[in-house]
């Protein structure tokens, strides 16, 4: 795997998990609640999951593609 592919997922897991650290402290401020800020935070980590369909389309990532995007559409829909 090329070292540019590599320095990309590592930064797309960063951003993933930065969003998903936004996402957690946000809900827990806000007592529990959830509010507009919280739902923008939800949406982005969770759209970002789309991208790991592609990265396994791509072969980027050794992850069965129709596997992967079940999981990923699962987690969308609910």
């Amino acid at each position: 795997m090329q070292k540019s592919i590599k320095n990309y997922l590592a930064a797309y897991n960063l951003i993933a998990f930065a969003f998903w650290a936004a996402y957690l402290l946000s809900y827990i401020t806000s007592g529990l609640q959830m509010n507009s800020l919280n739902l923008l935070l939800l949406n982005i980590a969770q759209g970002m999951a789309v991208l790991e369909v592609l990265h396994a389309l791509l072969k980027w990532v050794k992850s069965p593609v129709v596997s992967n995007a079940a999981q990923v559409s699962s987690r969308i829909l609910v």
